[in-house]
């Protein structure tokens, strides 16, 4: 039986309408890449990047990353660590975070996968839907922090607006189908 090849995920996702290109492993990039071309933010489009971490063997471990096109600054960087980590403590699937040693902001994700299975393309697609989707409600107010826009305080107020506008009103029931 195959094992996890990042290539079993391309039918799913270009069925599903996202554009990918699959990056061989090579010199400078130790495994395979696949890369997923998602919605824009702030006149940038965004790229998941999918790769099965090679540094760990035992079980494999997928990651998903995306490059944000932000960068935390001396000034910023306090108030954008917070208000990530209030963001990502609100979440369904966590993952955004900041490098303040280079100023990358970023969401980075990871799945565990079964060893010596192909990857579960539906569970997958799912995952991706959902990174993008939290990527397209949840970037403009990142940038705003990160940009020093938005203090921690405004930050922290815009997401609590945006977290009740993604619940149903009480008393009513979700009409998701």
């Amino acid at each position: 039986m195959a094992g996890p090849e990042l290539g079993q995920l391309v039918p799913a996702l270009n069925a599903d309408g996202f554009l990918t290109r699959l990056v061989p492993a090579g010199e400078e990039i130790p495994g395979e890449q696949l890369f997923v071309l998602l919605g824009d933010v702030e006149d940038f489009t965004l790229s998941l990047e999918l790769m099965l971490l090679p540094e760990i063997s035992e079980p494999t471990v997928l990651q998903l990353f995306v490059a944000l096109p932000f960068e935390a600054t001396e000034h910023t960087s306090p108030d954008l660590a917070r208000f990530l980590l209030a963001l990502n403590n609100a979440l369904a699937l966590t993952g955004f975070g900041m490098d303040e040693s280079n100023g990358w902001v970023f969401y980075r994700h990871l799945v565990v996968c079964a060893d010596n299975q192909p990857l579960d393309s539906e569970l997958l697609l799912n995952t991706v839907w959902m990174v993008d989707y939290q990527l397209d409600r949840f970037a403009p107010l990142i940038g705003d922090v990160a940009a020093g826009k938005a203090d921690l305080a405004q930050g922290l107020a815009s997401l609590e607006i945006n977290l009740k506008s993604w619940q149903p009103n009480e008393g009513e029931e979700d009409l998701a189908v």
